[in-house]
This record gives C-alpha cells, sequence and structure tokens, in this order.
C-alpha cells in the first residue's frame, strides 16, 4: 500500500467526522452519479475507524498495523487503491470489477523509477475487506527485489474515537493527522 501511495503528491484530507452514513456500491455519491453509464463505480468503506495489518514481502519485508478514522472525504482523497489512482505521476490506472470486489492495474513514475502495481481488493467494505498487491520496480534500488507483494487485512471496529478526525492514523502508538 505505502508502495502505491508514494506515487501521489497529494497528502490525505483531515476533516471533521461526522455521522454522515457511509455510501456503499448501491448508493453512488452525486459525481458518480454522473458517471457515463457503464462507468465502474467504487465500493467505499464505511465511516469510521478501520484497523489495517500490513505484511510486505520482498526486500527487508514490513509488518506494520494501523488504525485509520475514514469519513466520505477520507475514503476518497486515500482510498484502498491509493491517492496514486488520479495522480499526475500515473500515466494509467484501469479497474475493472472482479468477484467480491474490484482488480485494479496501475503504472507509475518515481523519479527515474517506473512502478507497475496489480492489486486485487475483495470484501465487505462495511464490515472488512482485503487488499493484495504484486509490484514492480523498474530500475529497482540497490539491494532491493524488482518484485514485492503486499497483502493488507483492513477491519471495521466502530464509530472513530473521541478526538480522532478524518484522515487521522495511529500507528506503533504514534499519532498521524493534524
Amino acid at each position: 500500500l505505502a508502495l502505491t501511495a508514494g506515487c501521489s503528491k497529494k497528502p490525505a484530507a483531515t476533516v471533521a467526522s461526522g455521522g454522515a452514513p457511509a455510501a456503499t456500491p448501491s448508493e453512488p455519491t452525486a459525481a458518480e452519479a454522473k458517471a457515463p453509464a457503464g462507468a465502474l463505480i467504487m465500493p467505499h468503506r464505511k465511516v469510521g475507524l478501520w484497523s489495517m495489518d500490513i505484511d510486505t514481502a520482498g526486500g527487508p519485508g514490513v509488518k506494520m498495523s494501523a488504525q485509520m478514522c475514514v469519513d466520505a472525504s477520507t475514503d476518497k482523497d486515500f482510498a484502498w487503491h491509493g491517492p496514486h489512482s488520479q495522480s499526475k505521476d500515473c500515466e494509467k490506472t484501469q479497474m475493472h470489477p472482479s468477484l467480491g470486489g474490484v482488480t485494479f492495474d496501475s503504472t507509475c513514475r518515481m523519479g527515474s523509477r517506473t512502478i507497475t502495481t496489480h492489486g486485487v481488493v475483495s470484501g465487505d467494505f462495511n464490515k472488512a475487506y482485503d487488499v493484495n498487491l504484486t509490484t514492480h520496480i523498474d530500475p529497482t534500488q540497490p539491494g532491493m527485489p524488482a518484485d514485492m507483494k503486499t497483502s493488507m487485512k483492513a477491519r471495521w471496529l466502530g464509530p472513530c474515537p473521541e478526538g480522532m478526525k478524518g484522515g487521522h492514523m495511529t500507528m506503533g502508538g504514534v499519532k498521524i493527522g493534524r
């Protein structure tokens, strides 16, 4: 996820968390309602506190856990497919419906490197979802493999705690966000 998120220079939005209901694939947002016929309506996460366990294999390997307060704006700006999907650094991002979720492919540039990602997202975006990414980096960084696999398991925990707003995260006990 961090690799795909790295393709964007746009930070996650930080807005006040409200009691707005989560949008679901059957409840398109206003922008999606205006989308051309046949356009893919992306699933939205339920508003509230999400726990994410991330495991990256390849190179030094990384395992981490985080919690993120999600509201409608945060979901749009930092979705499960990463903010790279709308970045000017990405020449193409294609999303396709798949059994129980969405499959996406992206090609992005980070300096002189090309990062190609294939992702599969599945689950119930009101309770839990899984993200599996395969990333290829060309040219590789010295000492790092060209290919990495990342899996993320996200679970809805409930409403965001008092004082935690949309876009706020905790990772390893460290609070991130304004």
